[in-house]
């Protein structure tokens, strides 16, 4: 893009260590941190983002689809041992689209086969804010930090809204569950779309995000719509309806359970989020 490549190579058995990193303010989207044993594969040094102790370090983003590419490198680091030939073959059946057998012995479902995502509806109020006030939740300051730290969102950041289109911006997230939300742990990487309404009197603003150190956290992703509507001006209020639906990439037997508690959970945060953010701001009026 820039007129520049760089490139370069090291091979499977070189590889100590690989690991996922979730999005932040500085890298703004996911990427994979490889390290090598310690020596090995100087000839790539050139391309490696630190060198500690001998051990150069790699750190590789802005992939097409970040959880694809995840699961192949993993694969294929995984079956280092196996012949370049099933390595290609593994490579093959990661991208594919259509069925693969999980670890819980389900269906990989690709996006284009996927059924419409059912949305329902769990939370709908009117907040006596003006809608301004409230859209602070999603802006990035002492407000949503305060906010999201009470309902149990932990080490939360969000970068800042940018803007592709017309009246569309796009943003990442990420924070960890505190025992609050899942006595496990676990983490979140969510994606958020902010557009306008088409009465062009509130916003719209979508939501995707992938649990990560959940039960099969790996087989699905939820999806959150929030409409938030300015009412009459003279009112000083706002009315405020959540969406919650999740989306699955693999079936297993166990996805009714998942999908009452993860709905739960998530509809109890939620309605515990507006509830703060109006408090806070009413003190603040």
């Amino acid at each position: 893009m820039f007129g520049r490549k760089t490139k370069f190579f090291f091979l499977w058995e070189d590889i100590e260590d690989i690991q996922a990193i979730p999005p932040s303010l500085s890298t703004w989207s996911p990427s994979l941190a490889i390290t090598l044993h310690r020596g090995r594969g100087m000839d790539a040094k050139h391309g490696a983002k630190s060198v500690e102790s001998g051990k150069l370090k790699f750190s590789l983003q802005s992939f097409a689809s970040f959880s694809v590419a995840n699961r192949t490198i993993m694969a294929l680091w995984k079956a280092r041992s196996l012949s370049s030939e099933s390595k290609v073959q593994i490579a093959e059946e990661q991208s594919q689209n259509n069925t693969l057998q999980s670890e819980d012995s389900g269906i990989f479902v690709g996006v284009d086969d996927s059924k419409s995502l059912q949305m329902s509806e769990v939370f709908s109020s009117t907040i006596s804010a003006n809608m301004n006030s409230l859209l602070e939740v999603f802006e990035g300051g002492s407000l949503e930090m305060k906010v999201m730290e009470k309902v149990g969102c932990l080490k939360y950041s969000a970068t800042q809204w940018e803007s592709d289109k017309p009246d569309e911006y796009q943003r990442q997230i990420h924070y960890k569950f505190s025992r609050k939300l899942s006595p496990v742990g676990g983490e979140v990487t969510g994606t958020q779309l902010k557009s306008p309404m088409p009465n062009k009197k509130g916003w719209i603003i979508e939501e995707v995000m992938e649990l990560q150190g959940v039960l099969l956290g790996d087989f699905f992703t939820l999806h959150i719509k929030y409409q938030i509507e300015d009412l009459a001006p003279k009112q000083k209020a706002c009315s405020v309806q959540v969406y919650l639906g999740i989306e699955w990439s693999k079936t297993t037997r166990h996805q009714k359970r998942i999908e009452k508690n993860v709905l739960s959970s998530s509809s109890a945060r939620l309605k515990e989020m507006f509830s703060l953010a109006s408090k806070q701001l009413s003190h603040t009026r």
